[in-house]
């Protein structure tokens, strides 16, 4: 409500009481140049930084309220975010897809259904050791493109009510973008989904 955020001094206001409202299962696109301020959104919906003034309310309560760093978290947890550039594991291709969760208790089917739903699992059953294929550190063994469709799969996998997807198909071609897209378009059916391009 009323944000405004600025990185340098306050009449460099890269947002001035801009209002937003997101209702749940909502499919939001926000198209801008480079430097217009898309991502410094994602990070005041996602709590990573704090408006100037105004609030980020979710359900009607202040996500930055004082003394309640729980709800914070509970809100951060609610959520998918997928960048340009996902985090990966230097392991293989299966824990990553499943990240954070204990090798035996990883839900195969799951991941095989992330993986066809982000349009990479042809690509993993060419390699010789398939989802157990170690992608290396930081996905090095991966192109831009392998890397930013195992971490949609990985989002896919986790399930979350929304998806936040921070130019996440930049490294793609246009014909598998658009694949990808229509595929997104069903499995979010229910979820919210807030894409920057």
């Amino acid at each position: 409500v009323n944000v405004c955020f600025s990185y340098k001094s306050p009449g460099e206001k890269v947002f001035d009481e801009i209002n937003l409202k997101i209702n749940k299962g909502d499919k939001i696109g926000i198209i801008g140049q480079n430097g217009s301020g898309k991502s410094t959104l994602i990070d005041l919906l996602t709590g990573t930084i704090k408006p100037v003034s105004g609030l980020v309310l979710l359900n009607g309560i202040d996500i930055h309220q004082t003394n309640n760093e729980k709800y914070l978290y509970q809100w951060r947890n609610s959520f998918s975010l997928l960048t340009q550039n996902p985090y990966f594991l230097g392991n293989s291709i299966l824990e990553n897809i499943a990240f954070g969760e204990n090798l035996n208790e990883i839900d195969l089917n799951k991941v095989y259904e992330s993986a066809k739903k982000a349009k990479i699992y042809d690509f993993i059953e060419s390699l010789p050791d398939k989802f157990l294929t170690n992608i290396g550190e930081t996905g090095s063994k991966l192109s831009g493109g392998q890397a930013q469709r195992i971490g949609i799969a990985r989002a896919i996998y986790k399930n979350k009510n929304i998806l936040i997807m921070d130019e996440s198909t930049s490294s793609l071609d246009e014909n598998t973008e658009e694949e990808l897209i229509r595929s997104l378009r069903e499995i979010t059916s229910e979820m919210t989904l807030i894409i920057i391009s």
